[in-house]
């Protein structure tokens, strides 16, 4: 039995990069994505469009000298025995990343010859994308970390640029997908 929690996050990203190189190896592109993450996808097409010719690349939010979390109420508190280190590894970060296919089955073996870590985004991204050969990390601003102010969220414009927005809750998400599909913009 597999118990869905944040901290199996990692186990459940390993289990989907198995799962795609099993049963979708012919496919371009991994998209992992929270469930609380509006995926806009004529922006993310648009940027697939761009690295179409692309292998053995990562993209998304590029994560760069973030510090571990040493405070021990927070659900990212990492101590020093897990990661000993002041800063990660540059990393994309997990609400939402796409994969060429091309590195889901070396990211899924290499996972399972490491340490368990709790941080998906972190371990996979970071750590294990970091030491496999010739694995390219694109930043692509579109992808948004972080919940945006309501304000933003209701400038249906500012949202039309991006590709995922981070802490949707859902009946935003509906309406910004309604509004963003529908035409009720004049951007």
């Amino acid at each position: 039995m597999f118990v869905d929690t944040y901290n199996n996050l990692t186990l459940k990203t390993i289990s989907a990069l198995e799962w795609s190189w099993t049963y979708c190896n012919r496919v371009k592109y991994v998209l992992k994505t929270d469930d609380d993450v509006y995926i806009h996808m004529p922006v993310l097409l648009a940027i697939l469009d761009e690295v179409v010719n692309r292998r053995q690349t990562i993209l998304g939010h590029l994560a760069k000298g973030w510090r571990p979390s040493r405070d021990i109420h927070s659900p990212y508190y990492i101590s020093k025995t897990q990661f000993s280190e002041s800063k990660y590894p540059n990393f994309h970060t997990g609400p939402a990343y796409v994969l060429t296919s091309d590195i889901a089955e070396q990211l899924y073996r290499a996972a399972l010859n490491e340490t368990f870590f709790k941080l998906e985004d972190i371990f996979i991204t970071g750590m294990i994308a970091n030491n496999l050969p010739n694995i390219e990390h694109h930043h692509y601003p579109q992808f948004s970390n972080s919940r945006p102010k309501i304000e933003k969220i209701r400038d249906t414009c500012a949202m039309a640029k991006l590709a995922a927005v981070h802490e949707i809750k859902e009946d935003d998400m509906f309406d910004l997908w309604k509004r963003l599909s529908h035409g009720l913009s004049n951007c």
